[in-house]
């Protein structure tokens, strides 16, 4: 929430999430982002949190848990196949997880569906892998470990809507309108490369911290440092302040 904190507040705002609006968050990982739409709906409000992986949904509904929130609901769902009743949505959100659907297509008209006309579906995606050095730097140095051959352009990937035109034309082809995207510069900050590469090599969820879970314990620790080398031109007089940047992209119902 440092780093994408600015970005998600300006995804919901997006979305014209309002107090007494349902929300459908798609790919919504451990969910910090349903229970930031949870706040602004109220009580009056319903969030659906759903996400392909049931390990992260388990984790979002203990969370959901912990705070006591009732206005909040957590399924496990593959965004492709959406089993939802049609118009009965206000908002859609998805924060970082629409490159990782095969069919996007198939995602989007579906989401479309569950949507009420005027309703507005906004999404975050990951923008060129050059202006998200402190990502692509470090997945070119895991595809070279692990002998995977960087995704083909079109696949999923983390960098796979990375081109604005293209990801507007795909919102357009599913039955949105009024579609826009629009960059969302952020800063990864840490103590130095080393402290950041170390957090994210000890996550069990992300992009990096999933990588790393992909070599052997010699391999992470060659690879950690190879990574460290590359990243540590983002060190300066105020730690560590590696450029990230996202698509916010918008489309009504």
């Amino acid at each position: 929430m440092r780093i994408i904190g600015n970005a998600t507040q300006l995804m919901l705002e997006a979305a014209q999430i309002r107090l007494g609006s349902r929300v459908l968050d798609i790919a919504a990982g451990t969910g910090d982002q349903s229970l930031m739409a949870a706040q602004v709906v109220g009580s009056a409000g319903y969030v659906l949190s759903t996400d392909i992986s049931s390990s992260m949904i388990k984790v979002a509904t203990e969370v959901i848990r912990q705070e006591g929130l009732t206005n909040v609901e957590t399924k496990v769902m593959d965004a492709q196949n959406i089993d939802l009743v049609p118009d009965s949505f206000d908002s859609a959100i998805s924060r970082h997880g629409l490159m990782f659907i095969p069919d996007l297509q198939k995602a989007l008209t579906r989401i479309n569906r569950v949507l009420r006309t005027g309703g507005k579906f906004a999404a975050l995606v990951w923008s060129k892998a050059e202006n998200n050095p402190v990502l692509g730097l470090p997945i070119s140095i895991f595809y070279r470990y692990t002998g995977i051959p960087l995704p083909k352009p079109g696949s999923p990937g983390v960098f796979a809507l990375s081109d604005p035109y293209a990801l507007s034309d795909a919102f357009r082809s599913a039955g949105f309108h009024e579609v826009r995207v629009q960059a969302v510069p952020h800063v990864h900050r840490a103590s130095s490369a080393e402290e950041f590469v170390s957090a994210r090599a000890n996550a069990t969820s992300g992009p990096l911290g999933e990588a790393f879970s992909w070599l052997s314990e010699a391999d992470r620790k060659k690879a950690k440092l190879e990574i460290v080398q590359a990243l540590r031109k983002f060190d300066g007089d105020n730690g560590f302040e590696g450029p990230g940047e996202s698509l916010l992209v918008v489309g009504s119902k």
